[in-house]
């Protein structure tokens, strides 16, 4: 397992920059790698700042006073890997990288060599990409400026499991994760903004080259976007002007490529707490929440169905009543008993959510415990994120929250539709009482930031590094998941529905 920091700097911010990497390593590493983007080859400024509390730094950058357009990399010190245009370069440990780093005003004369070298590239398994410039179809799906076709065909070559670009200097974004369908790898898509001129200007995260993909499936996936051609996406725009939103295509993920199926060779079952007739609850991997209290456990937990389906009112006839099914009825009862739990055990309150989409590839719910001192600001952390998302994230779906109490007849019949799509938050209190219910609905052809329940708790909670399941600071062992399956097993004992 690699641990890699990946940031952007100019050649004027580099001392300010390699003294915060200093920090960071000591704080929250030690990191193997270090890669750093700049405008300009800052090789020989670098090194200056070479020690021993530093990890290997990986240098790119964008200018253009080569004199080939050919792949060329200076390996001058064990502290330093400075590369130059495009190739691929495998580490001493195993990671791979691709780059190809030229911008835009130089692109032209160097496009036919490269289309050419990349026809004599055997295919292997990517790790990361380096670009500066995005890729057209990156560009349109996110709807931000331009980018380039060549560097989609770039990507598509290599299937990456990441691609960082840096031509926005101004603002961090991500996008993912979602799945090459040849390969299998799930991949993600992130541009990172120059220090000083964007809130976030690095990133890091843990990866394995023996391993096909990053991790696990998560539960919600983006399309992937070079999957998405122009001529397509314009064909559905005409024809969503005549046909229901029921015509939008929908991506299949079989369940043998589920990581929430039991058809998958690859379960994880040491993390399941508890199985019944129609569902299962499992510890959350890359838990949000930290043992808290009396709860030596991080009480993250999912309440997932076992039938391989992207929403909870899934192929129910108009007829049905969801809240009558036996599905619905057992994932409620896994829901209060654990809430009952948390709360007469340790203490704690607990908030519920979920996403209830089409889009989505299996339904489940994520319930994490809550200090009994936190549950009142929920509203107000709920409000930030909305607006956050609403008013400075360009792309998302605009959500705007009602609150509900189970018995009213609009919620539930937001339910009972088999054509809604929302996003819910269930806020218990305690155990005594209903929950108070936040519920925002969305089209199914907007784009969700599935990562918003995690970033309203995480603030919530105070625990901002923790908004992403797969961050250095989530990341358990499997030894440590097993030990986190019995203390809650133990703790769960009298409450699970399934023995009980």
């Amino acid at each position: 397992m690699n641990k890699v920091l990946i940031l952007h700097t100019s050649a004027e911010d580099l001392e300010v920059t390699v003294n915060k990497v200093k920090k960071v390593n000591s704080k929250n590493g030690p990191f193997d790698y270090c890669i750093i983007f700049s405008d300009k080859n800052i090789y020989q400024s670098i090194r200056d700042f070479i020690s021993d509390d530093l990890p290997v730094f990986i240098l790119f950058n964008s200018e253009t006073n080569l004199t080939s357009c050919e792949s060329e990399y200076d390996h001058p010190l064990d502290k330093i890997i400075n590369f130059h245009g495009y190739g691929v370069y495998k580490l001493e440990n195993g990671l791979t990288l691709a780059y190809f780093t030229y911008n835009a005003d130089n692109m032209s004369s160097h496009i036919s060599n490269i289309k050419e070298k990349l026809k004599t590239v055997a295919i292997c398994n990517i790790d990361i990409l380096i670009t500066y410039e995005w890729g057209r179809n990156m560009s349109e799906v996110t709807e931000r400026f331009k980018g380039l076709s060549i560097v989609d065909t770039v990507a598509e070559k290599f299937q990456p499991k990441y691609h960082f670009s840096f031509s926005d200097t101004s603002e961090f974004v991500e996008y993912g994760p979602f799945i090459w369908r040849s390969s299998g790898t799930l991949s993600r898509f992130l541009n990172v903004p120059q220090y000083g001129k964007g809130r976030k200007w690095a990133y890091a995260f843990q990866i394995d080259p023996s391993k096909p993909h990053i991790g696990v499936f998560p539960g919600n996936i983006l399309d992937n976007p070079y999957e998405i051609t122009c001529k397509k996406r314009q064909s559905n725009e005409l024809l969503s002007k005549t046909r229901p939103k029921k015509d939008t295509k929908k991506r299949k993920i079989l369940p043998e490529m589920c990581h929430f199926c039991f058809y998958n060779k690859d379960l994880q079952d040491h993390m399941i707490i508890s199985i019944n007739d129609k569902s299962y609850v499992t510890i959350a991997k890359g838990p949000l929440s930290l043992p808290s209290g009396d709860m030596p456990f991080s009480g993250h937990c999912l309440v997932i169905p076992i039938e391989h389906i992207p929403k909870l009112n899934n192929n129910y006839s108009p007829d049905a009543r969801l809240f009558e099914s036996q599905l619905y009825k057992e994932m409620i009862g896994y829901e209060k008993s654990i809430i009952t739990m948390n709360y007469r055990k340790f203490g704690m309150c607990s908030i519920v959510f979920e996403i209830n989409s089409e889009r989505s590839i299996h339904y489940h719910k994520q319930i994490v415990p809550i200090p009994k001192h936190l549950i009142l600001k929920f509203q107000n952390s709920l409000d930030r994120q909305c607006h956050y998302n609403n008013e400075r994230v360009r792309g998302n779906a605009k959500l705007n929250f009602k609150e509900y109490n189970i018995e009213d007849l609009e919620f539930k019949n937001i339910l009972d539709n088999s054509k809604s799509n929302y996003i819910q938050f269930s806020v218990y209190e305690t155990s005594e009482v209903e929950p108070r219910i936040f519920l925002a609905q969305f089209q199914l052809h907007e784009r969700l930031d599935l990562q918003f329940g995690r970033r309203v708790l995480a603030y919530l909670l105070n625990l901002p590094k923790r908004v992403k399941w797969d961050s250095p600071e989530c990341l358990q062992t499997p030894e440590e998941e097993t030990s986190e399956v019995e203390k809650f097993q133990q703790a769960y004992r009298d409450y699970d529905i399934a023995s009980n």
